[in-house]
């Protein structure tokens, strides 16, 4: 093993699952960015050369990889919506086409920005498959952060292998409503998790959807229907790793 592999083992690995134009799931300290490595996975190729700059721009070097990640090897159609980043290998659900969505930076009705725009045939790995593959230099994930709208559970599936051994933490973008057909949801994936000995933390940020449009001046909290969930590996399992 070289000086260069050596020195990457020791950092802080994050995987990032569905990095468009270098969102990462996290905010990483500058004073941590020369002890962090992070790799950052796309589907969407056309977005994969602005996704460099940015993250060059703003944390430094990173991997960048073009792949679309699913549950098994094989091949799914990725949908390119109009507000891209609700694409997804998984087509919305026309139930919820008519709720309104909106945020600080969002105002829409959820069909309309969600409309699909182009479907692509791509290739799908796991990360398990991906992590053992002979001869790659990519460092196995400490940190797996997800955000792939509505695949969470299935990539979770494919990195069954990490989640045992490697991964210590999970931060996943969650549904309580299945905005996309037939998607897994936060029970789902906390049932997942758990089986691999991780607890649920908290939720870092939740959005809302509503079945109304009112003006600015009266709108209320809506439904609470989308968020990022935090999960840690059980302290006792990490020391029985480590002994």
């Amino acid at each position: 093993m070289d000086s260069t592999a050596r020195n990457i083992e020791k950092r802080l690995t994050i995987h990032h699952i569905g990095g468009r134009n270098g969102t990462t799931g996290m905010k990483i300290p500058k004073q941590f960015l020369k002890e962090t490595v992070l790799v950052m996975y796309d589907a969407d190729q056309d977005s994969i050369e602005y996704t460099e700059e940015r993250v060059e721009s703003v944390y430094g070097k990173a991997i960048v990889l073009p792949y679309c990640m699913g549950g098994k090897n094989g091949k799914a159609s990725f949908h390119i919506n109009k507000d891209p980043f609700t694409s997804s290998n998984i087509p919305t659900n026309d139930e919820f086409k008519d709720y309104y969505y909106f945020s600080h930076s969002h105002d829409y009705v959820w069909g309309e920005g969600s409309e699909c725009l182009e479907v692509r045939d791509l290739e799908v790995i796991t990360l398990d498959t991906l992590m053992s593959k002979d001869g790659t230099n990519i460092p196995k994930p400490d940190l797996l952060t997800l955000d792939t709208q509505g695949s969470e559970y299935e990539i979770l599936q494919g990195a069954e292998d990490l989640l045992s051994s490697n991964v210590l933490a999970v931060r996943c973008e969650i549904e309580f409503f299945p905005l996309y057909k037939d998607q897994k949801l936060f029970t789902d994936i906390f049932n997942l998790l758990s089986s691999h000995n991780f607890q649920f933390v908290e939720f870092t940020h939740l959005g809302k959807l509503s079945p109304f449009r009112g003006p600015v001046s009266i709108r209320g909290k809506s439904f609470t229907a989308f968020g990022d969930a935090l999960f840690f590996k059980k302290p006792n399992e990490i020391l029985l790793e480590m002994v």
